[in-house]
């Protein structure tokens, strides 16, 4: 290490005769950008958390192959480069790289998103397998037709769709997006598909129906109950809203940001924003769904609507606010605490 004749470092954390810790910290006090991969082992989640606090650059989990070390490497040197150009104090701490970060630092951000999405693809066929598992666990105790299982997520994840990576900066599709399936035998009628907009706020109204325990009031979900039944009358189509808060803890954490979408068109509004940033981008949800041409120059009509949509859901949202969430200075201190690098994991 003396030498630094190297381009990468591969820190196996599962050596027992090594510190894999304490090494790491005197590796990166010498060398701060060196592509840093650290190599733990199932169990070792908190050894490998601890090393990305400490400036890993990426990890792997063994089993692991020969080529899958040459492309985590390649993928860390690439990162390391780019860090330096990454702009955001946030997103350089944390290694995200937007696709100008990686042009500037002259890495090819087709190979870094790739391989990135090849990892992601990964973990959710592992989790395909997993819940085979619980499926086949349900069944074997004889609990299926007693069990109601729901997959979905609290958000999406962008890779470049537009210029930055991860999740939390911007109330895009590719971060809005995502799954909601109901497993849940003599309940929900296989094969069922619910085409109008629904959110993910229907879910608590939803399970409190399918298990009999009535329906939830003061929410803004709906049950989307009478969607699983086919002869059920369905309920008018309404609109979905989404919002991105001011957290300097974020990307983009000095963007506030509110959005409505309906069967065709999709407004965001910036309630704080850079000046270089327009109030109100519009989206043809079907035209361009992936949300390339804001349209709120040339259909101003239609954002006059959604608006009024928008600012009407705002000031129910308000009315609905439960206490806790308006914040006196303890509770943001706690906040802070518990945000702070090193405490949310704990």
């Amino acid at each position: 290490l003396r030498d630094g004749d190297f381009d990468a470092v591969l820190l196996d954390l599962m050596m027992p005769e090594l510190d894999g810790l304490e090494l790491l910290d005197r590796i990166r006090e010498h060398w701060n950008v060196l592509p840093i991969v650290v190599v733990s082992g199932h169990g070792g989640t908190e050894n490998t958390l601890e090393a990305m606090r400490r400036g890993a650059t990426d990890f792997v989990t063994k089993p692991v192959t020969a080529p899958l070390l040459d492309l985590r490497i390649k993928s860390a040197w690439d990162l390391e480069q780019a860090r330096p150009w990454i702009g955001d104090p946030t997103r350089r701490r944390r290694g995200v790289p937007g696709e100008a970060d990686l042009r500037a630092a002259g890495v090819d951000p087709r190979f870094y998103i790739e391989h990135e999405l090849d990892w992601y693809d990964g973990s959710i066929r592992g989790l395909d397998a997993e819940l085979v598992r619980v499926f086949e666990k349900l069944e074997s105790l004889g609990l299926a037709e007693r069990s109601v299982v729901v997959l979905t997520s609290d958000h999406g994840e962008e890779f470049h769709e537009h210029g930055q990576m991860l999740h939390g900066h911007s109330l895009h599709a590719e971060l809005l997006r995502v799954p909601l399936v109901f497993w849940a035998p003599g309940r929900v009628p296989p094969g069922t598909r619910v085409e109008p907009l629904v959110q993910t706020v229907d879910l608590l109204p939803t399970l409190l129906e399918l298990v009999g325990l009535g329906t939830a009031t003061q929410v803004h979900g709906r049950s989307l109950v009478p969607y699983l039944h086919p002869r059920v009358q369905k309920p008018p189509a309404r609109a979905a809203f989404a919002e991105k808060p001011l957290d300097p803890w974020l990307m983009n954490g000095d963007v506030a940001s509110e959005a409505v979408h309906s069967s065709r068109w999709k407004l965001v509004r910036h309630t704080r924003r850079p000046d270089d940033r327009p109030e109100l981008e519009l989206y043809d949800r079907v035209e361009d769904p992936f949300e390339r041409r804001n349209l709120a120059n040339q259909a101003p009509e239609v954002a006059a609507e959604l608006l009024r949509q928008l600012e009407t859901w705002s000031a129910e949202a308000e009315v609905l606010k439960l206490p806790a969430e308006n914040a006196g200075p303890d509770d943001l201190e706690a906040e802070a605490r518990l945000r702070a690098p090193g405490d949310a994991a704990e």
